[in-house]
């Protein structure tokens, strides 16, 4: 059972992705159709894109679980944040 304090800490860690989320959805969309003079399409695709993975996260905390290679999900998920941000 979770304590009060680690249900806080979990919420905590998606209320700051969701911010991050927020500022580089805002951030894209209006440099990339705006500044950027690309179609509306291209940041449209990308943050459809970021919910269709979204709907991938359960199954790969539940995978992490039962296979018990957390580490090997925690490392791979850095890597590929890291190299989205390249």
């Amino acid at each position: 059972m979770l304590s009060w304090l680690s249900i806080l800490r979990l919420g905590l860690v998606q209320i700051c992705l969701g911010a991050i989320v927020v500022l580089m959805t805002s951030t894209l969309n209006r440099l990339m159709v705006v500044e950027l003079a690309l179609p509306a399409l291209l940041p449209g695709f990308l943050v459809a894109l970021h919910y269709g993975v979204q709907l991938t996260r359960p199954n790969w905390g539940f995978r992490s679980d039962r296979g018990g290679r957390r580490s090997t999900w925690i490392i791979g998920g850095m890597v590929i944040l890291a190299c989205g941000g390249v």
